[in-house]
């Protein structure tokens, strides 16, 4: 019975001075510790000339068309919706094969014939997404250098 209080007790001990390291070394939040007053406020809106107003709008229309253009010359969203509904179908038609071939045969072998095919999907639907993800990035790099900084300085 001792044995198992002193086993308990130092688990206790050990969990209480885990916990007690962890809470002192965290580091407490400087912005709450500043006053109101001194935190810096944001700037003013600045109202938009009334002359201004239908050349802005103009170029907003513009920088939109432009973007666009650019997004309806991108193909690879096209190809992806295209093949997507034909990849689904084949997918569900072999695993519904596979489910009762699985279910009957019960063979290791045949199972990593599955995981064989099953990986080959897996690479289709990478392949997919790999050419999605390339086609955002450039996209979005492109337009985050020049489309940002047009909005904010017209």
């Amino acid at each position: 019975m001792r044995l198992r209080l002193i086993e308990c007790g130092s688990l206790v001990v050990l969990l209480l001075w885990a916990f007690a390291i962890s809470a002192f070394s965290a580091e407490k939040p400087a912005a709450a510790a500043l006053p109101a007053p001194a935190q810096k406020s944001a700037a003013a809106p600045v109202p938009i000339a009334t002359t201004d107003v239908i050349p802005r709008s103009a170029r907003a229309l513009d920088q939109l068309r432009e973007i666009r253009e650019k997004l309806d010359a991108d193909n690879s969203v096209s190809v992806v919706e295209a093949g997507l509904p034909a990849f689904a179908q084949q997918l569900d038609e072999w695993w519904k094969a596979e489910a009762s071939t699985i279910k009957k045969s019960r063979s290791v072998q045949r199972m990593n014939d599955v995981l064989w095919q099953w990986r080959l999907y897996e690479d289709q639907v990478a392949a997919r997404n790999g050419l999605l993800a390339t086609s955002f990035k450039e996209w979005s790099a492109e337009e985050s250098v020049s489309g940002v900084k047009r909005w904010r300085t017209n």
